[in-house]
């Protein structure tokens, strides 16, 4: 008779840590660093394309002021419509938090054209400029034009949209819309 032999098989288990906890752990860090990374781009390309319509807004500032400084009333309508174009546009890139900016920019200038003088046009053109150059480069904040602020905005600012008043706006019976 032969002896049988006995095999003895020694099974160790999964060991959780080397096999599951650090190829997990690595693919959780490696995923907040890239949402990390992508969240800081993002926010730079924003603030990229809000410095390039602020930069707009200033060009057309300059204009108003140039066109008003000289006295060319045609070219001064002219280019504060411009001013009120590219001013709209970089509303659309603001930020909640940031719409005191465009706020101030419209009541200010707004005052200025009601007016009817040049030279005041002019001079809000230009303080105007320096206020938003003083925004873009950090030495002036959101907080400063929003402290700073007209307390009357004279209807020249709409805060608020009610979205099923368009019969109105259409057949002219909403005084905030006729201007």
């Amino acid at each position: 008779m032969e002896a049988d032999q006995i095999s003895v098989t020694v099974e160790s288990g999964i060991d959780w840590v080397s096999s599951v906890l650090i190829p997990v752990a690595a693919i959780l860090v490696s995923s907040g660093i890239a949402l990390y990374l992508a969240s800081r781009e993002r926010r730079a390309s924003e603030r990229s394309h809000l410095r390039a319509e602020g930069a707009r807004l200033v060009e057309h500032l300059t204009e108003l002021q140039r066109t008003a400084g000289t006295g060319d009333l045609a070219g001064a309508r002219t280019a504060s419509a411009d001013f009120s174009g590219a001013l709209n546009t970089f509303t659309a890139y603001l930020g909640k938090q940031d719409i005191a900016v465009a706020q101030f920019l419209t009541i200010v200038m707004s005052r200025a054209i009601a007016t009817g003088d040049l030279a005041t046009i002019g001079r809000a053109a230009l303080f105007l400029t320096s206020a938003v150059d003083g925004w873009l480069r950090d030495e002036v904040s959101t907080k400063h034009f929003a402290d700073n602020m007209p307390s009357d905005t004279e209807e020249a600012w709409v805060s608020g949209t009610d979205l099923s008043a368009w019969p109105s706006v259409l057949d002219g019976s909403d005084p905030r819309w006729n201007g």
